[in-house]
């Protein structure tokens, strides 16, 4: 009987290449909520993790490799000749591990928990299921022994199929669940249900709570410019590039009631100036954003998949443009037309130049690694197709890292546009980096000028790719699960 009431809870064990894994996709796509009990004896023993110092305390630093980690090939060889260090090892991991499962199974609402183990039979966890399945390739019907149900795997995917879906509907049967069930979720809901899930640990992080909480309030300020024009500031004073307040003058003046940060040598409100160049920033960090996230995603995916002739010349595409930097290529060309092009032409630019440089060669590398993975071989001896490889399996698993370069780009490219204004590339694009250049020059000609006019434009620059790039560390450290426990992420 499961130890958690009102679900289900199943056990799933089985051999390396028994097909476990396959029968864990298909359980998950079934509304099964799925706990990885090995990755979580994985983590427990990585350093800074709570069980590695009890471990190192039992076992003594033989069981380290050079980097102070705990070796698994040593740790393996030390249990199989000591077992009394066995006995430790399980007193220790054990313990921690059932906590983790435990919070993990209760945060549910009700329906079926799977809790996956190489090792179930022998684990503290058997006792916890309500039934167990063991995968196997031996021959031999359906059955239920001992209150384990035996999985063939003929090595054909779809009869492996419709045994997990047979043993399902014992499951899901009303003697079994005790009215404890629901409906398993559609591809949809269950697709929408997972990014609910990594939205909230997105939105829990220290750095996505900062860098989100920046952007909104850039936003903010920029919905809230034209707003200002059209209803209590008067356009004739505050434009932020015709307006001037006689009032104010002797120009420049400093802050008062009227202008937040000061009006500059030809009497235009600063305060105006700033709200007014948020938006170009905006369109540069979008811009930069769809070119990276999509090239280096299709240059990936499709190296990745096809190697060959086509991910040799990919390849050295993307090592090409990785040796010239793409802040070199910008400034070569906006010498001449930065004029000429806009916000979102320069984002484009800039985002093609990194997503088809240095972010392709990260996704190539982390492509090819993925059509390692066992689920891939089972799809192609199910008879999918490239389309289906690429879209299904491959892409979905590549766009977290993607979102990763995407921000690390949006943050270059927000940078190389407000500095190519501020090098005097341009007098008619106006940007934060136009309005520290327009402040540095003013300032040569009329010392008195007030320090807020590069000084405001500087900070919200630097506070803005600040925000991407708190979210781009935010969005690495829960894609990577090393760095999310090292840094102990909840």
């Amino acid at each position: 009987m499961s130890a958690w009431p009102g679900i289900f809870v199943i056990g799933l064990s089985g051999e390396v290449g028994s097909g476990k894994r396959e029968v864990r996709r298909l359980l998950e796509e079934l509304g099964a909520f799925v706990i990885d009990a090995d990755a979580l004896y994985y983590r427990a023993v990585l350093p800074d993790a709570p069980g590695y110092q009890p471990i190192l305390d039992a076992l003594g630093p033989t069981v380290l490799n050079i980097l102070g980690e705990i070796d698994r090939k040593k740790l393996g060889e030390r249990i199989a000749s000591d077992p009394a260090a066995l006995s430790h090892l399980k007193a220790i991991l054990h313990p921690l591990v059932r906590q983790q499962v435990d919070t993990l199974v209760r945060a549910r609402k009700g329906g079926v928990v799977v809790i996956e183990a190489a090792k179930l039979l022998d684990s503290p966890f058997r006792q916890s299921c309500d039934a167990v399945w063991l995968v196997t390739n031996e021959k031999g019907p359906l059955t239920s022994e001992a209150g384990i149900t035996a999985i063939e795997n003929t090595g054909l995917p779809q009869d492996l199929a419709e045994k997990t879906k047979a043993a399902w509907k014992l499951v899901r049967g009303p003697a079994a669940l005790a009215g404890r069930s629901r409906r398993p979720d559609s591809r949809l809901a269950a697709l929408l249900r997972l990014w609910g899930e990594g939205l909230r640990r997105f939105l829990r992080h220290p750095m996505a709570k900062v860098g989100v909480g920046i952007l909104v309030l850039f936003a903010i300020l920029m919905v809230l410019h034209p707003l200002l024009l059209g209803t209590v500031w008067p356009r004739g004073v505050y434009n932020p590039l015709l307006g001037y307040d006689l009032n104010a003058a002797p120009w420049p003046s400093g802050p008062s009631w009227s202008h937040l940060l000061g009006v500059d040598a030809q009497g235009r409100d600063i305060f105006s100036m700033l709200l007014a160049a948020i938006p170009p920033s905006f369109e540069v960090a979008l811009a930069a954003a769809l070119a990276t996230l999509v090239l280096s995603t299709a240059i990936g995916a499709l190296s990745a998949y096809y190697r060959g002739a086509l991910d040799a010349i990919l390849y050295n595409l993307s090592s090409a443009l990785y040796l010239v930097p793409a802040l070199v290529i910008v400034a070569i060309l906006a010498a001449r037309y930065y004029e000429e092009i806009g916000s979102w032409e320069f984002g484009l630019i800039y985002g093609a130049l990194v997503g088809g440089g240095s972010a392709a060669i990260v996704m190539r590398s982390h492509g090819i690694s993925l059509m390692t993975r066992p689920y891939i071989d089972a799809s192609r001896v199910a008879g999918a197709g490239a389309g289906r490889i690429i879209f299904r399996h491959l892409i979905p698993h590549l766009l977290p890292l993607a979102v990763v370069q995407m921000m690390l780009a949006v943050v270059g490219a927000v940078v190389a546009d407000g500095f190519m204004a501020f090098f005097g590339f341009g007098d008619t694009r106006f940007n934060l980096g136009f309005m520290v250049y327009n402040g540095i020059f003013y300032l040569n000609i009329n010392p008195s000028i007030p320090w807020l006019q590069i000084i405001a434009p500087t900070f919200a620059l630097s506070l803005f790719v600040a925000a991407f790039y708190l979210i781009a560390r935010a969005l690495q450290d829960l894609s990577d699960p090393r760095l999310a426990e090292s840094r102990r992420i909840k």
